[in-house]
């Protein structure tokens, strides 16, 4: 399905207005128009599957009525997290037409059940204690609010399993928020109880909060006062005049170039507490931050970009709603300090010299943390496929680091430079800021990425044609910026390498070849240490506990092991010896993904692969013999988890990766090999997925052929738990004397695949889009 199709006004796709029923504004176009072509984005049923959010519309001075009109993503009453759609239209002598839709529609099958087998209050308490342990925060500090049942899928942020589940957003937040600025949104799977994704709602102008415990706070927030209110007179206490000045300023620059009355666009009163000190932190407190209500600022951060930093966010969220998180968080990130920039370089305030002109905060006692010019001074990528892109989930997936794609572009917008290889020409600050504010109010979507902000920027440009000065030849130097930094490019340096198979001018022999499709080749046992066995194979779709734990690179079965949310060890192991052959460079070779416990401190839960050269007498651990793609960090050490301590696979792997262990430092033994996974007393995650495992030799040119290994006599899995609270080893049998039939014929799991194509229509006449 398409994720983006735009047009230039002049030459919008026509909507039959006798389609529209008896209103003709811009929500009853976007669904006559999604009624017709609605499936070229996934969209079978507009009225049932699509919720309106927003409609705007305002008149243009060429006489047609400009609208645009939000929708969220719904299955049987059900909202999709991050799933949106939104339809820009004119209307001009009773002519109704769509000049653009971006879409984050999601298509495919639901949950078996949409039923939930935990409550509101029991995801409550298990989404609060994972706030409290991330947090590192007593139970008791914390309070949550469920906002009901959502559907999830994390291929809506580009990355990991296309499978749909039944989760409750719960929004966790601190009992006195003022002084203790926590607050999380937590999904939890409403099956399992697994936390699948959490994201912080405390967008802060600086990566960075000291905690100390040595201070204490005397007031809460909004605080003491107000000491000044609207039209009042200077206090002379600087931070507080500042934040009078510069919200002010802010304020201003959004009336002034857009008619927007403040963050809500209806007047919301713009409230400030200045000298903050949490009771928690030093003091003075060295940041600023929005926590959903208001600005917050540390004494001597109430400069003028950081204040319009910190407004901003409140546009943001009351507009798109950019999730703080990956990309849309970069992006959510960018959007504050772009026009915190906007304002700094037009309010006559401050250091604007051309030695610190795009650099954000520069006038604060601690100097800039930030350079639009060069994002890279401070270790911040300039373009997609930069090697300081941040991967994985550190600071929310590296929203303020990553935000340096858009602060590059955004520079390059305005002043022009030569980057990349692409010149590029400024149109100057009041063109770009109308480009750039009709992106992120009228185009993006809440989980919108930096491919949906190029498609986004570029159709804003085309539609301001005419207006604030914006030409086409203006639009000619957009496009030459999203080239500059590469916008609609994918981060190279998050896809981990693929491990090799064999070195140059060897053959790969194989051992063990196993793609898991067949269940009855007893080839795997399963086993538990502490708290019962938590692998699964073979699975089948929705089988455990309502999660669909299938999720193959080939076929339609896999390894399952849970990251279970209570103390466990548990293993799945080769139910025999495969011998490998001396001499030899041998190896082990899987696909896998993995989502394990963790916070930015520490790794609570993980995996590890085993192996054993006495049939499974005592195991042994991999650590040295890892060679791509090998464990991710270390467990953290106090943690209760059975494996505190060891090298093992953490965090996030973000979708399926390749692994390979060489074990050639064995050749000439018998080797069983067992996947673990340890995990400690509370909090889970999704798991660990392992597919098409093989074991080979790389043959050197003359050497024999040897014939794979089937490594055992069953013809069905046999499953041995037993729970110890010692160290020992519990060994399965290798030869049960136990045959059976396997009768099920598997079914291909339906996939949860978000649209990934953009269609900009050329500026010429354009026929009517159909199914």
């Amino acid at each position: 399905p398409l994720r983006f199709l735009g047009a230039d006004p002049s030459h919008a796709i026509p909507v039959a207005a006798s389609t529209l029923g008896v209103s003709p504004g811009p929500e009853a176009i976007a669904r006559a128009f999604l009624r017709q072509n609605g499936a070229l984005f996934g969209v079978r049923d507009e009225a049932l599957e699509l919720r309106t959010l927003r409609v705007r519309s305002a008149a243009s001075s060429a006489g047609e009525t400009l609208g645009s009109a939000r929708f969220q993503q719904m299955h049987k009453g059900l909202p999709v997290l991050g799933a949106e759609l939104v339809v820009q239209t004119k209307s001009a002598g009773g002519k109704p037409h769509v000049i653009s839709t971006i879409s984050r529609f999601i298509t495919g099958a639901a949950p078996a059940s949409l039923a939930p087998s935990i409550n509101a209050s029991a995801a409550g308490a298990i989404a609060r204690a994972g706030v409290a342990k991330h947090q590192q925060l007593p139970e008791g500090a914390l309070r949550d609010s469920s906002a009901g049942l959502w559907l999830y899928n994390p291929s809506v942020f580009g990355f990991g399993r296309n499978v749909m589940s039944l989760i409750w957003k719960i929004d966790v937040q601190a009992n006195d928020l003022f002084s203790t600025p926590v607050r999380d949104w937590v999904f939890v799977d409403a099956h399992t109880g697994r936390v699948l994704l959490r994201i912080s709602q405390i967008h802060a102008a600086l990566d960075r909060r000291v905690y100390n415990n040595n201070n204490s706070s005397a007031f809460g927030l909004p605080g003491s006062g107000p000491v000044r209110t609207e039209g009042a007179p200077a206090t002379g206490n600087s931070d507080a005049d500042n934040a009078y000045t510069f919200t002010g300023d802010a304020y201003n620059f959004f009336f002034r170039h857009f008619g927007r009355d403040s963050l809500d666009d209806n007047g919301l009163p713009l409230t400030t507490t200045v000298r903050f000190c949490d009771s928690g932190s030093a003091c003075p407190y060295a940041n600023a931050f929005w926590n959903g209500d208001q600005m917050v600022f540390g004494a001597g951060f109430v400069v003028d970009d950081v204040t319009a930093h910190e407004l901003t966010h409140g546009v943001t969220q009351f507009e798109s709603g950019l999730f703080y998180y990956m990309q849309s968080g970069a992006i959510n990130e960018a959007l504050s300090d772009i026009f915190g920039e906007f304002v700094d370089l037009t309010n006559s305030q401050g250091n604007d010299s051309p030695a610190v002109a795009w650099k954000m905060g520069e006038d604060m006692s601690i100097g800039a943390l930030r350079d639009m010019r060069d994002p890279t001074v401070f270790n911040d990528p300039d373009k997609m496929t930069s090697s300081r892109y941040v991967c994985g989930a550190t600071d929310g997936g590296g929203v303020h680091s990553n935000s340096g794609i858009a602060n590059k572009a955004a520079y390059l917008m305005v002043n022009g430079d030569s980057f990349n290889g692409v010149t590029v020409t400024g149109i100057g600050i009041t063109k770009s800021a109308a480009i750039w504010y009709d992106a992120s109010t009228s185009l993006l979507t809440s989980a919108g990425d930096y491919a949906d902000l190029s498609s986004a920027l570029e159709q804003a440009c085309i539609n301001r044609i005419g207006s604030a000065g914006i030409g086409a030849s203006d639009c000619d130097e957009v496009r030459n910026v999203l080239q500059a930094v590469e916008m609609r490019s994918q981060p190279t340096m998050c896809a981990a390498p693929e491990a090799p198979v064999c070195p140059p001018g060897t053959t790969q022999q194989l051992l063990l070849e196993d793609d898991l499709e067949n269940v009855a080749s007893g080839r795997w046992v399963t086993g538990s240490l502490v708290g019962g066995t938590r692998w699964y194979y073979p699975q089948n779709t929705h089988s455990y506990d309502g999660f669909d734990a299938t999720y193959a690179t080939s076929g339609v079965r896999n390894f399952f092991g849970d990251d279970y949310s209570e103390r466990s060890d548990s293993f799945i192991a080769t139910s025999a010896s495969i011998a490998l052959p001396a001499g030899n460079q041998v190896y082990v070779r899987f696909n896998h993904a993995y989502g394990f416990e963790y916070n930015l401190a520490n790794n609570y839960d993980g995996g590890v692969l085993e192996y054993s050269i006495d049939g499974g007498g005592s195991w042994l651990p991999t650590t040295g013999l890892a060679s791509v793609n090998g464990y991710s960090g270390t467990l953290y050490a106090t943690s209760g988890n059975p494996l505190a301590g060891r090298q093992a696979f953490v965090g996030q792997s973000n979708g399926y990766i390749s692994s390979r262990f060489d074990l050639s430092p064995l050749a000439g033994q018998f080797v069983r090999l067992r996947f673990r996974i340890g995990t400690d007393t509370n909090i889970g995650d999704y798991g660990w997925f392992i597919d098409d495992v093989n074991v080979y030799r790389c043959a050197a040119p003359g050497d024999p052929t040897l014939t794979p290994s089937s490594t055992a006599t069953p013809t069905v899995t046999l499953t041995a738990t037993a729970t110890l609270t010692s160290s020992a080893t519990l060994t399965p049998s290798a030869t049960p004397a136990i045959t059976a039939t396997l009768t099920e014929t598997p079914t291909p799991a339906e996939t949860m695949t978000p649209s990934a194509t953009s269609v900009l229509l050329p500026r010429a006449a354009l026929p009517m889009v159909s199914r």
